[in-house]
C-alpha cells in the first residue's frame, strides 16, 4: 500500500510539474480543469480499494487507504500554493469521492468507516486554510468550501434521523474548521460556519438531541473567542462579530440543566476585549 501510494504522489506531482513554465500573471491564478482531472484519476485505485475493504471489514488496511488519499490531497495542496483562485476543481472532484465512500459506509452501518473518513476530511478541509487565495485578506477562504459542506448536509441528516454518533461527529469536525479559519484570520467564513451550526442548534433544542449540543455549543465559544483574539480590521469591520453574536445567541435558549447552556466556563467569558 506504502509503494502504491508512492507511486500514485510522484504522477501526481509530475502532472503539476507540467504546468511549471505557464506564465505566472495568467495561468498561475487557477489549477487549470483538466490538470485536476488528470490528478483525481490517480486516486481512482485507492477509492476502489477502499470501498472492497469495507466488504471485508479490513479495518487496519482501509484506514491506511483513506489516510493516503488524505496525505495525497494534503501534499497536492502544498504544490498548488501559487495558485491564487478559492476555486480549485480538484476539491470538488475529491468531495464527490468523499461523498460516494460515505454512501458505501452507510450501507455496512458501521460508524468506524465513516469516523475515519470524516477525520481524514477534517485534516484536508484545514490544510486548505495554509493557502493564500483571493479573499484571505478580506476574512474569506471558500477554498475549504467544498469539503466542509459534506459535513453541513450530514450533520442536519443525522441529527433528524437521531444518529448520534454521525451528528456528534460532524459537527466537532465542522465547527472545528470554523475554529481554525477565525485563527487564520477568515472572520466571514468562520461566522458562517457559525450561523449554520446555530441553525442545527436551533433543530437539536427541538429535538431534545443533547448530544450534537455538546460539540455545537463548544465550536460556537471557540469560534467567537478566536474572532476577538485575532480580530482583525475587515472592510466591514463590525459584520463578521455582529453575525456570530447572533449564532451565539441561539445557546442562550438551552435549558440549564441539559448541561449544554452556556456558562462561566464557556472561553468567550475569559476574553474581554476592547471593542
Amino acid at each position: 500500500l506504502q509503494q502504491k501510494s508512492n507511486q500514485i504522489s510522484e504522477q501526481m506531482t509530475q502532472v503539476l510539474l507540467v504546468h511549471e513554465k505557464i506564465d505566472p500573471k495568467t495561468d498561475k491564478w487557477k489549477i487549470p480543469d483538466d490538470i485536476a482531472e488528470k490528478v483525481h484519476e490517480k486516486m481512482a485505485p485507492l477509492k476502489s480499494m477502499a470501498i472492497k475493504l469495507m466488504k471485508t471489514s479490513d479495518y487496519e488496511i482501509f484506514n491506511s487507504t483513506i489516510y493516503t488519499i488524505r496525505d495525497i490531497s494534503i501534499s497536492y495542496l502544498q504544490i498548488r500554493q501559487d495558485y491564487k483562485t478559492f476555486y480549485d476543481h480538484y476539491l470538488f472532484l475529491l468531495a464527490e469521492t468523499f461523498k460516494d465512500l460515505i454512501k458505501n459506509a452507510e450501507r455496512y452501518n458501521d460508524i468506524n468507516f465513516n469516523r475515519n473518513i470524516f477525520k481524514a476530511i477534517r485534516d484536508i478541509a484545514l490544510s486548505t486554510l495554509s493557502v493564500q487565495v483571493l479573499g484571505s485578506k478580506s476574512g474569506y477562504n471558500n477554498l475549504v468550501s467544498p469539503l466542509s459542506s459534506i459535513f453541513q448536509e450530514i450533520i442536519r441528516e443525522a441529527v433528524i434521523k437521531i444518529d448520534l454518533n454521525r451528528s456528534y461527529d460532524t459537527a466537532k469536525y465542522f465547527g472545528e474548521i470554523g475554529e481554525k479559519l477565525a485563527i487564520v484570520g477568515a472572520g466571514h467564513s468562520a461566522s458562517d460556519i457559525a450561523n449554520q451550526l446555530s441553525e442545527i442548534a436551533k433543530i437539536c433544542i427541538k429535538l431534545n438531541d443533547i448530544t450534537t449540543l455538546v460539540p455545537i455549543r463548544k465550536s460556537l465559544a471557540e469560534i467567537y473567542y478566536n474572532l476577538l483574539r485575532y480580530r482583525k480590521i475587515y472592510p466591514n469591520y463590525d459584520f463578521p462579530y455582529k453575525k456570530m453574536l447572533e449564532a451565539y445567541n441561539v445557546m442562550l435558549n438551552i435549558p440549564l440543566d441539559s448541561g449544554t447552556a452556556l456558562s462561566i466556563g464557556d472561553p468567550i467569558f475569559g476574553w474581554n476585549p476592547d471593542l
